[in-house]
C-alpha cells in the first residue's frame, strides 16, 4: 500500500510538472487549466509508456483533481468552473484511450495465456521440490549461507504457489508469531497457517496455507536454521532478509529454483497463480471453482472478463458451433414460431421456450 500510494504521487508529480514547465507563476495554479497543453502531456506520455500505464496516470491525476476541488489550495486562483473544465478535459482523455486500452490488454492476456505453465511441468517442479527442500535444509544445518537460503525461498515458496497459488507477498509476509500460532493449532490432520498481511486482505481477510506434517516439518527445520543465525532476533519474518523487512526478490528466488530442475519457458508467481486459476475454470464446476479462488484470495470478475474476450482455439469452436446450432433451431420453428429465449440450465438439456 505505501508503494501504490508513492507510485499515484509520482504521477501526480509528472503531470504538474509538465503543466507548470515555463509558467511565470506556479503558486496561483493557473497552469493547470489549459487543454491544449494537457493534450500534448498525454501525446508525449504516449510515446514513452504502454497505454495501460498512461491510464494509471489519468486515474490518479482525476482523483487528484477531484482532492483539489474539495480541498483547494489557499493561493490557488482557479475557479470552480475552472476546476470543472479541467477535470472533464482530464475524463475526455481517458475516454479516448478506451479502445487502445481494451485492444492492449487482450494482446497482452492473449500473450500471458501462451505462456502459463502446464500442469506436467507443475507437477514435475512439486516433485522436484519434495526432494530439494530436505537436501538444502541439510546443508543449511551443516552451514548457513544467503546462497543456500535463497535457493531455499525459491523451492519452498514455489512449493507453496503450485499447491495454494497465492501471491509471493503472502509468503514474504509470513510473521514468526503466525508460524508459532500454527505449531501450536496444529496436529495429525495438518497445519493451517494464517497470513495477515498480504495485498487482498481487505477483500478476503486472511489468507491461509494448509501443510502436511512432513511440509511443516520442513518449515520448523527451517526456522530453528534461522534462530541459530547470528543478529536475526529483530526479523519477525520467516522468509528473513539482512535487515528487519520481508525478502522482496521471491521471483528471482524462484526463477533459479525453476532453472535448476531445467523446466523450460518462463515462470513468476503470477504465472502459476493464472494457471491454476485458469486450469480450476476449465475441469471445476462453478461453486469448486469459486471456493478455489476465494481460497487463493483470487477475484474472477476481471479474469472472466478477459477469459471471455481471449478464448482459445478450443473455446472458439465451441462458440462457432453454438451459432450455427442457434441458426438450426431457427430453421425447424418455422416463420410462425418466434424464439423468445434459450439457456441451458445446469442438468445440461437446452430448453427453448417458443410463442405464436
Amino acid at each position: 500500500m505505501i508503494e501504490n500510494a508513492r507510485s499515484k504521487v509520482s504521477r501526480v508529480k509528472a503531470f504538474l510538472m509538465f503543466m507548470g514547465n515555463k509558467h511565470p507563476r506556479l503558486s496561483d495554479w493557473l497552469f493547470v487549466n489549459n487543454a491544449r497543453k494537457l493534450k500534448m502531456w498525454c501525446d508525449a506520455m504516449l510515446k514513452t509508456m504502454k497505454v495501460t500505464t498512461l491510464e494509471f496516470y489519468i486515474k490518479n491525476n482525476i482523483q487528484f483533481l477531484k482532492f483539489m476541488q474539495e480541498t483547494p489550495p489557499r493561493s490557488s486562483r482557479l475557479t470552480k468552473e475552472n476546476m470543472v473544465g479541467v477535470a472533464r478535459d482530464m475524463k475526455m482523455a481517458q475516454k479516448s484511450l478506451k479502445r487502445l486500452v481494451v485492444v492492449h490488454q487482450m494482446a497482452v492476456k492473449r500473450t500471458k495465456y501462451s505462456e502459463l505453465p502446464g500442469g506436467d511441468a507443475i507437477t514435475s517442479f512439486l516433485d522436484g521440490a519434495k526432494l530439494k527442500i530436505p537436501q538444502l535444509l541439510d546443508e543449511l544445518e551443516e552451514e548457513y549461507t544467503n546462497n543456500l537460503r535463497f535457493r531455499l525461498y525459491g523451492f519452498m515458496c514455489g512449493y507453496w504457489s503450485c499447491v495454494f497459488g497465492h501471491r509471493p507477498g503472502v509468503y514474504s509476509n509470513m510473521t514468526d508469531t503466525e508460524y508459532t500460532q500454527a505449531l501450536a493449532s496444529g496436529g495429525e490432520q495438518g497445519y493451517l497457517i494464517h497470513v495477515k498481511e498480504h495485498k487482498t486482505n481487505k477483500s478476503f481477510g486472511e489468507a491461509q496455507l494448509v501443510l502436511t506434517g512432513v511440509e511443516f516439518g520442513w518449515l520448523q527445520r527451517w526456522m530453528a536454521i534461522k534462530n541459530k543465525v547470528p543478529k536475526k532476533e529483530k526479523n519477525t519474518f520467516v522468509m528473513f532478509t539482512k535487515g528487519t523487512g520481508p525478502c522482496k526478490n521471491l521471483n528471482n528466488c524462484l526463477r533459479m529454483a525453476w532453472a535448476e530442475l531445467r523446466i523450460g519457458g518462463n515462470i513468476s508467481f503470477t504465472l502459476i497463480r493464472t494457471a491454476l486459476a485458469h486450469y480450476a475454470k476449465k475441469t471445476t464446476d462453478v461453486t469448486a471453482r469459486k471456493r478455489v479462488a476465494d481460497f487463493m484470495c483470487h477475484d474472477v470478475t476481471t479474469a472472466d472478463r478477459f477469459y471471455a474476450r481471449c478464448p482459445d482455439v478450443t473455446e472458439a469452436m465451441a462458440i462457432r458451433c453454438l451459432i450455427r446450432d442457434s441458426l438450426r433451431t431457427e430453421e425447424r420453428a418455422g416463420p410462425s414460431t418466434a424464439v423468445v429465449a434459450s439457456f441451458t440450465p445446469l442438468g445440461g438439456r437446452t430448453c427453448v421456450e417458443e410463442s405464436s
